[in-house]
């Protein structure tokens, strides 16, 4: 996200980093439930011919193996994966400038939606 006036009023740096110096940022939030704190972990291995195989280890809350079988917690790694995919993308292309992302935050999220859309 670039360093303008407008991102830095929206998202603050670093209460540790000196005033102009560095970048904003984002924050993201996460609930944890310390009255439960249980997970479950669901494994796979991912076999592509002429690579070597590779396990992977999903961790999630949801513990109903029956309303929430293995397979369908794979899917959603899978999906999430190419979510992450495509954003990495997005922000390849908004680096070497295949799209111009205006220096405002309604600019940037305005070509963010357009960018999804296509």
């Amino acid at each position: 996200m670039p360093d303008t006036i407008q991102n830095q009023e929206a998202y603050p740096q670093h209460s540790s980093q000196k005033k102009g110096c560095g970048f904003p940022l984002a924050k993201i939030g996460v609930l944890f439930s310390y009255a439960t704190g249980v997970v479950r972990e669901v494994r796979a291995y991912i076999c592509i011919p002429e690579f070597r195989t590779e396990e992977i280890t999903v961790v999630t809350t949801l513990l109903d193996a029956i309303e929430y079988p293995a397979v369908d917690i794979l899917k959603l790694y899978d999906q999430r994966w190419e979510a992450e995919i495509n954003l990495r993308h997005i922000k390849t292309n908004a680096r070497y400038g295949y799209f111009k992302l205006p220096n405002t935050r309604n600019g940037q999220k305005r070509n963010l939606y357009l960018f999804i859309s296509l």
